[in-house]
């Protein structure tokens, strides 16, 4: 089956080689980016990389992929790999803020009324200002529309989480579903299940034991998380979790160095042991006009605005206000009897 989005028609096959899927495209890219000295404002059918970290390449008419720094622009379509979990990229284009991590393979769509974006695997969060971004999924056969959410596709899975005022997702080819702002979404082979954003991201009920020359590490985060345990300089592998969101892990000393075990979610956020992620409210706040925020503070109050969004999260019962004061009724309209 084949769909037309952003200019460009996408191969949804299912388990299909992600690579090879984008390499389809390739001769409908222009010639390689060329840098520029300075970010001007993003002209039409642009893609200008913002931020780079690690190792980033850009897919090339040639279907080669080759390495890209902050600076560059690339012209739509075009594709997008970052390789490991400690890379990712940010690009803007049309009104849109994309950033891609955790081994993100990620084609954009060439320009035109619709913009869109397919995602092989790993994870994007993306942002459009005043409008709504789609984005296919055509491994897990499933697509997302809204103005800001997070996706990260998994083998077995996609997690998605609204970070918009609402988000539709269509999956398996059934009617699309609406979903409100911090819900999340996992999508398996054979169903949608809405679960609810965690407030924070944070690893806790932390317990030490010495186990042989080291340590294990038992411990429980958010469910639908990914905890990765640091096997090599920049090596990692997954942890498993429980239904529960528990784990376990072999850790060299009695306290995980920084960086040993880390937990991410759908959200973009990370955290520690002893290291929470930014709040949820810290997130979507930054997410506003499609400008994310690292550092901006956040007042309780847009906190608890935020939460009380969509009606999605319990909130705090408060004291109904007084009713106003009774109006006497007017006199009941006299009654017709017939003779």
């Amino acid at each position: 089956m084949a769909k037309a989005i952003g200019g460009f028609v996408v191969a949804a096959v299912l388990g299909g080689g992600g690579a090879a899927g984008l390499n389809l495209f390739a001769d409908k890219l222009v010639p390689p980016p060329a840098p520029r000295t300075s970010l001007p404002s993003i002209e039409r059918g642009v893609v200008q990389l913002v931020d780079v970290q690690g190792e980033v390449k850009a897919l090339m008419p040639d279907g080669e992929w080759r390495y890209v720094r902050v600076g560059f622009s690339l012209t739509r379509p075009t594709g997008l790999r970052v390789v490991g979990p400690n890379s990712r990229v940010t690009v803007r284009f049309s009104g849109v803020t994309l950033d891609a991590s955790m081994d993100a393979d990620v084609l954009i769509g060439a320009p035109g009324d619709e913009i869109g974006v397919q995602l092989e695997k790993g994870r994007i969060i993306v942002a459009r200002s005043g409008k709504d971004l789609t984005t296919h999924i055509p491994r897990h056969d499933a697509v997302v529309r809204g103005p800001a959410y997070g996706i990260w596709a998994h083998e077995d899975r996609v997690s998605v989480a609204v970070l918009g005022e609402r988000a539709e997702v269509e999956h398996l080819d059934e009617r699309p579903i609406r979903f409100g702002r911090a819900r999340e979404i996992q999508l398996t082979r054979t169903k949608a299940i809405p679960t609810v954003l965690e407030d924070q991201l944070e690893i806790k009920n932390v317990e030490t034991r010495r186990r042989g020359r080291g340590y294990r590490l038992t411990a429980r985060t958010a469910r639908h998380a990914v905890v990765l345990a640091r096997v090599g300089d920049d090596e990692y592998e997954r942890v498993p979790l429980d239904i529960s969101g528990n784990f376990s892990v072999d850790i060299s000393d009695e306290q995980p160095s920084r960086g040993e075990v880390v937990v991410h979610d759908a959200a973009g956020r990370m955290a520690e042991v002893d290291r929470s992620s930014r709040s949820l409210a810290d997130v979507l706040i930054g997410l506003t006009d499609a400008e994310p925020s690292m550092n901006r503070a956040v007042s309780p109050e847009e906190a608890e605005a935020i939460r009380t969004i969509g009606g999605d999260r319990p909130t705090t019962k408060r004291r109904a206000e007084e009713p106003p004061p009774r109006r006497a009724a007017p006199p009941p309209p006299p009654v017709e009897r017939r003779a």
